[in-house]
């Protein structure tokens, strides 16, 4: 039950392939929960979470080192700070708008973080999924501009929230 060596099949996906089914599948599971198929909620990104756990596995049974060290340490402080309670409350809406600036800012630098991880072929920076293949670093690169756009629209999304409340609490 080895490799098959000419015109078949690996044990296995490549994987490159994991970060990318993972960011695929997470819409999908948000989209089906709408629709009465209950997703578990666990308070953190679990998607990005079996990413980063799985790569640091691997990559420890692999003998694989992380590259960029600090970044990933950041990249963790900062996906732990977003998925605090208290970043998610309601506590921002008294007029002082420390607390929102602070989360916003927070979500943002992470999607900036994360997508500067795929542009630079290292995934969430575990140096796991580093790829030497052109189309995967192609694809790296297009959810490069994926999670750029997802912050590029939280930056526009902060500035219509904050218009809202300057209306709201004069």
């Amino acid at each position: 039950m080895g490799k098959k060596k000419k015109g078949g099949f690996t044990d296995g996906i490549n994987k490159e392939f994991i970060p990318i089914f993972l960011i695929l599948v997470t819409p999908a599971l948000a989209f089906m929960n709408g629709f009465g198929i209950k997703t578990v909620s666990l308070g953190v990104d679990a998607y990005y979470v079996a990413a980063l756990l799985f790569g640091i596995v691997m990559g420890r049974l692999e003998h694989i080192k992380i590259r960029f060290k600090y970044e990933f340490i950041l990249l963790i402080v900062l996906e732990t700070a977003i998925s605090i309670p208290y970043m998610k409350y309601d506590n921002y809406f008294n007029g002082n708008y420390t607390y929102l600036i602070i989360s916003y800012a927070l979500i943002v630098f992470f999607n900036v973080m994360v997508a500067f991880s795929f542009m630079i072929n290292d995934p969430y920076y575990t140096g796991y999924y580093v790829s030497e293949k052109p189309p995967y670093i192609v694809i790296y690169r297009i959810i490069s501009a994926f999670f750029m756009g997802i912050a590029a629209y939280q930056v526009f999304l902060f500035t219509k929230v904050l218009d809202i409340l300057r209306v709201a609490y004069k």
